[in-house]
């Protein structure tokens, strides 16, 4: 049933604005047309900040909320969310005074005072309503959220039939609207009394962390929606500048036509969002279920999309003709933009509700915001000289352009593999399109008849072409079969995921003996020259890059095999690493090659030496004397300060020049336990460590903080958003020194925030911190096991959240992807699963059946 209540719902709101443009063309004079459209532009523009689109926001946040803690969660978010909502609407009224003041002048509206005050508050309200519109989706109210909607917009051409005939005017128009939008947020708010009743919803207070992280994910929500509002409005806007009145009333028809069938794709969107919301966070079964849903709901989408565009290609010209033949602009724009709405679902179903509920409205909003640019740029740049027909080709090239854009990336970022049956919708549109086609040209010099009878043929073929194909199974109609078996799996998961969570389970037939083989054959895969010269003792040493080294030799001790590797290959290695430049040991390599300018970093360097001492003592092979010789301490630690030597460019960089801060006590760490090189020891290693708490950790929270500028590192952090979370990004800096800390059994200082920091990301982040499971979900994962407070027992959450990972994360290996995942992600992953196998308490890591292993203890690096 929700699906046809939200069918109802979102078709009343979607097609208002047309049903506000076609009762202005018939009642207002054609000069009047202008003003309309340019409010109800306005209009759409601030839909998304009143209430700082925190009801959308909502459906992820609460997805997050549900897969952690059930419904009580949900509740919970929703109750932080009605309330943020409702404060920062009361902002956004605020500034649609002088807006709308301004948009006055500069489109010469003529408005009036009174004009102007019955626009703001219509402007507030329709923003309202689309607030409440997605708090209701994310509760699954969708019965009283369509039932409020109809009654007000029944109640709005009620008043169009009967206030405007008598006072006519723009004006009164806009009160109607005014007052029919009052109406549905009155039944909104009266429903959502229930939403603020539990004592759940008060859990959070407005200065929470959780409010916070709400925010943070509301920002690109709004960017997005306002810029692919701008999409369609902005045209609007530029056109109202360059020609008469009736003409951007037109136009706006014109656009509002075009958007009818996006309805379908955004209501399937919509329902199927709140469901996949919370399977995406589920592990690889959720993945798996979320993407087959997700598959059902595009081909349906795509296939009615190109049916409505050749509709409104090859018929619908004609019959606005008939309909508005004062309008004479109307049928040419509404031909050149008509292909958009087949293009336009590709887009659409993924980038909207979807890309909200998996975690990728950032990466929405940065497309929409380019390409919102270049609808501009060709707008100013085709409307002054071709008028209407000019901005409704800058219109289709730069729509095309975003959509391409969007499937592209938004595919990889979601990992939704959508399959959208093309093939049969063309062939089907093929079809429709000549019969109907053959008709129009036909009779195209009477519009009426071309208009009746291009209607006719077109219903006569779909129906024909829908009947013929269900009753033989044909292919042709496996969208339309999709679309109902999107109505079946949407209900059936939505039950299914009523538990409080859900988590990816291993098959039984997969034994640890099928994990290990996954594992050493992807090793194979990705890394095959150091997976030749490990596994088959075949290669030379100094032909392996020393990374790939390094990830073979954790892998395998994270797997129980590197006590089985020949002493000769050990040795090989051993050898190779004696000889080879590193960093603070610059010199001549025996064999004649090597040069500074080729050294590993300080990362490498520690990395290097982190797999050598787990080499040394999983085969007794040890390194050559020669390794501890030609040792610059200097090169690695200022000696005026103690510090670290770093990059001093990249300060504010955290995550970057943490690999200098952490990887040379890193490199002094393990030189000091050899005990070989003159003047690196414990003792050293202290001074260094207390160099770096004094001059570079906060002493409240511990974060690194190695930067001058504060004002640079926010406008820094700002950017660094666009791509990665900086919060997460300054754990896995810090944990690069804490490791050092963990490994010489030295205190946390604050270590009660460092729990908290690392468990509000752990359980927050669903599956994994992103995509995949690799090296930043082994960071907050040990940073979260060594800040536990002392002889405290996790919390039963935490436990749950670990062993989920675990499973999530074998789940994940066993279907490793051919390409885009290094064999160091995977060895992250690995200590990533150890790290959780030892929050449980296990003996074993059940998925790989081995001993957990705390791999920073042995090697002091990863």
């Amino acid at each position: 049933m929700n699906f046809a209540f939200r069918t109802v719902q979102f078709g009343f709101m979607h097609i208002w604005p047309l049903l506000v443009m076609a009762v202005a063309a018939t009642q207002l004079p054609p000069s009047a047309l202008g003003s309309v459209a340019i409010i109800m532009s306005v209009a759409t523009l601030f839909r998304p900040l009143v209430g700082m689109s925190l009801g959308r926001t909502t459906l992820r946040y609460a997805g997050e909320a549900f897969a952690k803690e059930g419904v009580a969660g949900r509740d919970a978010a929703v109750g932080l969310a009605l309330r943020l909502g409702i404060i920062a609407s009361v902002l956004a009224l605020v500034a649609a005074v002088p807006v709308m003041r301004a948009v006055d002048r500069f489109y010469d509206l003529d408005a009036g005072p009174q004009t102007v005050f019955y626009a703001v508050a219509f402007i507030y309200l329709f923003g309202l309503t689309e607030f409440f519109d997605g708090i209701y989706r994310t509760v699954g109210k969708f019965r009283q959220l369509a039932v409020s909607v109809v009654v007000s917009r029944i109640v709005g051409l009620a008043l169009f039939a009967f206030w405007l005939p008598v006072y006519g005017g723009v004006a009164t128009l806009v009160l109607c609207l005014a007052l029919s939008e009052l109406v549905a947020v009155v039944l909104l708010m009266l429903g959502a009394r229930g939403l603020i009743s539990g004592p759940a919803v008060w859990r959070y207070n407005l200065r929470s962390t959780q409010s916070a992280r709400l925010l943070s994910y509301a920002a690109p929500v709004i960017i997005n929606a306002v810029s692919v509002y701008l999409y369609a409005r902005v045209m609007v806007m530029i056109v109202g500048l360059y020609v008469p009145s009736a003409d951007t009333g037109a136009f706006e028809i014109a656009v509002q036509i075009s958007n009818l069938p996006m309805a379908v794709t955004i209501i399937c969107a919509s329902v199927m969002s709140p469901v996949i919301g919370r399977l995406i966070h589920q592990g690889e079964a959720g993945l798996r279920a979320a993407n087959e849903i997700a598959s059902y709901g595009a081909a349906f989408t795509v296939w009615v999309s190109v049916m409505a565009a050749l509709y409104l290609m090859i018929v619908a010209p004609f019959v606005l003709q008939v309909w508005f033949p004062q309008l004479e602009a109307l049928p040419m724009v509404m031909m050149i933009i008509a292909p958009l709405v087949a293009a336009k679902a590709f887009a659409q179903f993924i980038s909207g509700e979807i890309a909200i509920a998996t975690g990728a409205a950032s990466t929405a909003a940065r497309i929409t915001l380019v390409f919102g640019g270049v609808t501009v740029g060709l707008g100013f740049a085709l409307s002054p000289s071709f008028g209407v027909t000019g901005a409704a080709f800058a219109m289709l090239i730069a729509h095309l352009g975003a959509v391409v854009a969007t499937v592209v990336i938004l595919t990889r970022k979601t990992g939704l593999t959508l399959t959208y049956h093309l093939g049969a919708t063309v062939s089907g549109g093929a079809m429709i399109a000549g019969a109907c086609g053959g008709v129009v040209w036909a009779l195209r010099h009477d519009p009426a008849l071309a208009a009746l009878w291009g209607t006719v043929a077109f219903c006569a073929a779909l129906i024909a072409v829908l009947v013929t194909g269900w009753r033989s199974d044909a292919y042709i109609v496996a969208p339309v079969r999709d679309g109902l078996r999107m109505i079946y799996a949407t209900r059936t998961a939505q039950s299914v995921t009523g538990a409080p969570v859900a988590k990816a389970k291993l098959d039984a037939t997969h034994t640890a003996r099928d994990m290990t083989q996954a594992v050493l054959d992807y090793c194979r895969l990705s890394a095959p020259d150091a997976a030749a010269f490990w596994l088959d003792g075949t290669g030379e040493a100094t032909a392996i890059a020393w990374q790939d080294h390094a990830d073979m030799v954790y892998t395998l001790r994270l797997l129980e095999m590197l006590s089985q590797t020949p002493k000769e290959t050990a040795q090989s290695y051993l050898n190779a690493v004696a000889d080879a430049d590193l960093y603070g040991r610059i010199r001549v390599c025996q064999s004649g090659q090597g040069a500074a300018n080729n050294a590993p970093t300080a990362h490498m360097t520690a990395y290097v030496l982190g797999a050598a001492r787990l080499v040394e003592d999983a085969t007794g092979c040890a390194l050559p004397a020669h390794a501890f010789e030609g040792w610059d301490l200097a090169q690695i630690i200022d000696p005026a300060s103690n510090l670290p030597r770093y990059p001093k460019a990249w300060s504010h960089h955290i995550w970057r020049v943490s690999h200098w801060i952490g990887g040379g006590p890193s490199i002094v760490l393990n030189l000091s336990r050899w005990g070989k090189v003159d003047g690196i020891n414990v003792a050293l290693l202290e001074r260094v460590l207390t160099a770096i708490e004094t001059q570079f950790l906060d002493p409240h929270t511990d974060r690194l903080r190695p930067y001058r500028s504060a004002l640079i590192q926010k406008g820094f952090r700002v950017a660094y958003k666009i791509r990665h979370d900086p919060e997460i990004a300054d754990i896995g800096g810090l944990v690069h020194i804490l490791w050092i800390y963990h490994a010489t059994g030295r205190p946390y200082r604050n270590r009660a925030a460092l729990y908290d920091a690392s468990w509000f990301h752990l359980r927050g982040e669903v599956p994994f911190m992103e995509h995949a499971p690799y090296c930043l979900d082994f960071d907050i994962i040990q940073l979260m096991r060594t800040a536990q407070p002392t002889h405290e027992a996790f919390s039963p959450d935490a436990v749950q959240r670990a062993a989920q990972f675990v499973d999530d994360t074998a789940a994940y290996i066993r279907t490793l992807p051919q390409t885009g995942y290094t064999l160091h992600r995977l060895t992250g992953a690995l200590a990533a699963m150890h790290e959780a196998a030892l929050i449980l308490g296990r003996d074993h890591v059940a998925p790989l059946g081995v001993a957990p292993v705390d791999i920073i203890k042995e090697a002091g690096w990863l």
